[in-house]
């Protein structure tokens, strides 16, 4: 799922921008989605879709009062994005070694019991969901390190779970 862009963005314009600037904008915006300057594979429909909101980011831009009230929605999401990415760096830190490993149907699963509810293997990984995982910088760990937030099926508790590529370049664990 791609994020979806700011009205700024639609437009190419700047928070700060002026009004001559906004309409400069919403111009250049159109005639970039114009049917012979633009080849889309999706179709018309969504070339459409491109138009309406090029034309809604000029509506709400052009006008102070829209505007204001969008700048005020636009910060309180960022705001709220901000708490969220906070929020998980609180959470209880475990590593893949600390999981149980199970075969579930023939497949390697790791199971952990939940340390709040205790509900059993209530914190279930697969590898598609290892092989989704996040990469991370850390400078302590020689080998590629990853990361996953995951919720106790039964209750609130988040964990992130930390593990490894131990598998070297043609794909056999070290």
């Amino acid at each position: 799922m791609t994020p979806r862009k700011s009205y700024y963005e639609v437009l190419g314009v700047t928070k700060e921008a002026t009004l001559p600037e906004i309409r400069k904008g919403y111009r250049t915006a159109l005639l970039a989605s114009h049917p012979d300057k633009k080849f889309t594979s999706s179709g018309s429909g969504q070339l459409q879709s491109d138009i309406s909101v090029i034309q809604d980011a000029y509506k709400v831009l052009s006008d102070s009062e829209m505007r204001l009230e969008y700048d005020n929605d636009l910060q309180s999401v960022l705001e709220l994005n901000h708490k969220i990415e906070l929020l998980g760096e609180a959470l209880e830190v475990m590593t893949l070694d600390e999981f149980e490993e199970v075969e579930i149907n023939g497949e390697i699963e790791w199971c952990k019991d939940c340390p709040r509810c205790t509900q059993k293997h209530s914190f279930v990984l697969s590898g598609d969901h290892l092989e989704a995982g996040m990469s991370y910088n850390n400078q302590n760990d020689e080998d590629l390190s990853y990361e996953i937030v995951i919720q106790c099926s039964s209750c609130s508790l988040w964990l992130k779970v930390k593990y490894y590529d131990l598998e070297g370049e043609d794909g056999e664990e070290l």
